[in-house]
């Protein structure tokens, strides 16, 4: 069976894609990320916590932990640092300017995170293989 050849253009539109899932998670809904990620078991997460879990089982339910503590959230915007694309793998860095109710806090909180994720062709699609947050950010850098 051959396989198809995805573009620039078509891991571009994954990436619009993720991030329009990642400002659904600041609104509380893990849903959206949670499929993007890959079905396999070799997936991994590096929180923003600093803590790190592997396999598709504790990434999902850590997400969906995770997006319980943000709500009203969106993107402001994304800035892209680096990207990569092969046949088979491709990665994004980039800052994520998010505004969110965090917790239990009525105010609206602003977060700048710089964001690491590497994607799998898997059956002629792009999923999502790691996703490493930090908040260690300098911003200035091409505007997305």
């Amino acid at each position: 069976m051959e396989r198809a050849i995805l573009s620039r253009d078509d891991f571009d539109e994954v990436v619009k894609e993720y991030n329009l899932a990642m400002s659904d998670f600041f609104k509380g809904n893990p849903d959206p990320i949670n499929k993007i990620f890959s079905s396999r078991d070799d997936i991994s997460l590096a929180q923003l916590s600093g803590s790190f879990v592997r396999g598709r089982k504790l990434v999902t339910e850590t997400a969906s932990f995770n997006a319980t503590k943000y709500r009203e959230g969106a993107y402001t915007r994304f800035e892209l640092l680096a990207k990569y694309v092969s046949p088979e793998l491709a990665y994004i860095v980039q800052i994520e300017h998010v505004k969110a109710k965090i917790g239990g806090s009525d105010e609206i909180s602003s977060l700048a995170l710089r964001v690491t994720s590497i994607f799998r062709r898997e059956e002629g699609t792009w999923k999502l293989l790691h996703r490493h947050v930090d908040n260690t950010v300098q911003s200035n850098h091409k505007t997305w």
